[in-house]
């Protein structure tokens, strides 16, 4: 019951935010008007909602970094970062089970925020990375604007894409921490070294304590 009144007013709180955002703009946000929400001046606040009025609008990558630039920081992930961490998660592809990535999400945002990288593959048994890149990162930033749309709140992620010289693309997510308790297909999720578990009744009743490494300002 708890669960279900916290949806019901989050998707209250959710409606009211963009019945304000319809006046500020003067502009419908609904299906037919989609182009011209993209070219509003406040086209960014109504892509944190990811949906609106049945319309999917997917936020394209807040960031292209190319060549150079992109060779030097991912070298730079991949000689810092071993393996997974409490923060950081590495995905060769996106998987076949979408909630996986849901899950992860919530919980990183539950915890202390984290960055997921779509494009990197680990090897556990000798600790290395490798770049293997993904095909249609537009798509799979659909499918994580879909996993985040069934989170409330949900987390107001961003993304950038990352186009080696040899064209290998490297898709970043970066889950921030969040101000309230996210949930994700009702259940409270957080962090682990890798992937994320469900939340006891004590982490969840002394939350943030309970999961947070370090506060939120």
């Amino acid at each position: 019951m708890a669960v279900a009144a916290a949806s019901i007013l989050a998707k209250a709180h959710r409606n009211s935010e963009l019945n304000e955002l319809e006046q500020e703009m003067g502009l419908p946000l609904d299906r037919g008007n989609i182009e011209a929400v993209l070219r509003h001046p406040k086209a960014t606040e109504v892509l944190r909602y990811v949906y609106i009025n049945g319309a999917n609008l997917v936020p394209p990558a807040t960031n292209t970094v190319q060549g150079i630039e992109a060779d030097d920081y991912l070298h730079k992930v991949m000689r810092e970062s071993r393996l997974e961490t409490y923060s950081i998660d590495f995905k060769r592809e996106f998987p076949k089970n979408a909630t996986n990535i849901g899950k992860v999400i919530a919980g990183m945002a539950n915890c202390d925020g984290g960055e997921i990288y779509f494009g990197i593959q680990q090897d556990t048994r000798n600790g290395t990375l490798a770049i293997v890149g993904i095909d249609e990162p537009q798509k799979v930033e659909e499918r994580v604007a879909g996993q985040v749309s069934k989170c409330q709140p949900p987390p107001l992620i961003e993304s950038v894409l990352y186009i080696k010289s040899d064209g290998r693309k490297v898709l970043k997510i970066i889950v921030p921490m969040s101000n309230d308790l996210v949930y994700f297909e009702s259940r409270y999720y957080k962090r682990i070294s890798s992937g994320a578990e469900p939340m006891t009744k004590y982490e969840i009743d002394n939350w943030p304590d309970s999961c947070r490494r370090k506060r939120s300002n």
